[in-house]
């Protein structure tokens, strides 16, 4: 059973070694080029590169977003994106191949606090909120509680609809941009701890001279 602090890890048990040591060999911007080929292999017309600025005003924390009018991403295929490494550290898995290691290995080493991705498909939305556990070292999915109709009590959801979360200072149902249609996909990155600005790139590497990044 999992509690609200857990994360549910990979499938593939040890890939937080894989991910860190490819971070390391990787150079500095890494994760821009890397959610840019995602985006364009998800077929995307227009690529932002933004400031979530909910946190801004409640927290005074600017994360930075990368968002997409991409083919989105289902709710199980969200899962799926989390866990596309193989035993060797291959990717497994469909369209999403690329954003699944090359994207990982670039943001959760400066992102253990989190990396929420909300998708829309078809007019649908989901989230994961994929973070380093504290525990064990392993990059996993955080879990929710989510209220079970069926049950008529509450169960443990790693995948979950957006919310207003009170604990990060924005309200995820209002993340998608205006210009975004039934379907992309948008990444906040909430850096090493809830205060973390990540509108800056990487604090540990070279990145502060980073200027205003907008694809359209």
């Amino acid at each position: 059973m999992f509690g609200q602090s857990d994360v549910l890890p990979m499938k593939v048990a040890g890939t937080h070694h894989i991910i860190e040591r490819t971070y390391r060999e990787s150079g500095s911007f890494q994760w821009v080029r890397e959610t840019l080929i995602n985006a364009l292999q998800a077929k995307a017309t227009r690529i932002e590169f933004g400031i979530e600025w909910q946190a801004v005003e409640s927290r005074g924390v600017y994360r930075r977003t990368i968002a997409d009018d991409g083919v989105g991403m289902s709710a199980d295929e969200l899962v799926g994106f989390f866990n596309t490494f193989g035993g060797g550290g291959k990717p497994i898995g469909g369209v999403h191949e690329n954003f699944g290691v090359g994207a990982k290995t670039s943001l959760f080493p400066w992102n253990k606090h989190g990396l929420v991705v909300i998708s829309w498909k078809d007019g649908q939305a989901a989230m994961i909120w994929a973070k380093q556990s504290e525990a064990t070292g392993e990059y996993g999915l955080r879990v929710f509680e989510a209220d079970d109709d069926e049950a008529g009590g509450q169960s443990l959801e790693a995948v979950v609809t957006p919310f207003r979360d009170k604990s990060s200072g924005c309200d995820w149902r209002s993340i998608k941009p205006d210009w975004m249609g039934s379907h992309g996909t948008v990444l906040v990155l909430l850096g090493n701890d809830p205060a973390a600005d990540t509108v800056l790139g990487d604090p540990t590497r070279p990145e502060g001279d980073i200027k205003a990044i907008y694809l359209s």
